[in-house]
C-alpha cells in the first residue's frame, strides 16, 4: 500500500507492506495524482494500492512528539551490505545530533569511504526514520539533503529544540 500524507515538513509519501514502512519520501510538488516512479523502481515487482487515509495515520505515529507515538513502527529496507552498515550508523546518531560522512566512514570500518557514505545517505528510501539528515560536512556545512537543504535545517531544528528541552521535575 502507498499514499500521500502531509508531515511537519510538506507533503510526503509513504508506503508499506506486511513487514513494515518500506517508502518515505518528501514531495513539494503538486502532482500527486500518480505513484512516484522511485516506487515503481525500487519494487517492480509490488502491486500498488493507494490508500492516503492510512498514510496518513501512519505519517502522524512517524511525525508525533517523543513518547505521543501510539505504537513502534517497523521498517523494512533494502539495500546492499555497505548501505545497510550506513543506515544502521545514522541510526546511532541521538536525536538532535549530528556527525560528519567522515565520522560514519569510520564507525563503519571503512575510513576511507567518505563519498560512498554520502551515496548510501543519499539512497536512503525511508527519510527520517533513517535519519540520514543527521549527517554534515566535515567543515561543519549542512548540506546535500536529498530532499532539500531548507528542509534538512527544519528536521534538525526540531530535534535540536527537542534535545534541548528541559523536563519538568517529578
Amino acid at each position: 500500500e502507498w499514499g500521500f500524507a502531509k508531515s511537519p515538513f510538506g507533503g510526503c509519501c509513504l508506503a508499506w507492506n506486511a513487514r513494515g514502512i518500506c517508502n518515505l519520501s518528501f514531495h513539494d510538488s503538486n502532482k500527486r495524482a500518480a505513484l512516484p516512479a522511485e516506487l515503481r523502481e525500487n519494487w517492480p515487482a509490488a502491486h500498488f494500492h493507494r490508500n492516503d487515509r492510512a498514510a496518513s495515520r501512519r505519517a502522524k505515529q512517524i511525525f508525533a512528539r517523543p513518547g505521543h507515538r501510539a505504537a513502534t513502527l517497523k521498517t523494512f529496507v533494502r539495500g546492499t551490505p555497505f548501505q545497510l552498515k550506513v543506515w544502521r550508523a545514522l541510526l546511532r546518531i541521538p536525536d538532535g545530533g549530528v556527525a560528519s560522512y567522515g565520522a560514519i566512514a569510520r564507525a563503519i570500518g571503512a575510513p576511507k569511504a567518505t563519498r560512498a557514505v554520502g551515496t548510501a545517505c543519499g539512497s536512503n528510501p525511508i527519510a527520517y526514520l533513517i535519519p540520514c539528515h543527521r549527517v554534515i560536512r566535515e567543515t561543519g556545512v549542512s548540506r546535500g539533503y536529498r530532499w532539500g537543504n531548507t528542509r534538512k535545517q527544519a528536521l534538525l531544528a526540531r530535534e535540536s529544540s527537542r534535545a534541548l528541552a528541559v523536563k519538568p521535575k517529578s
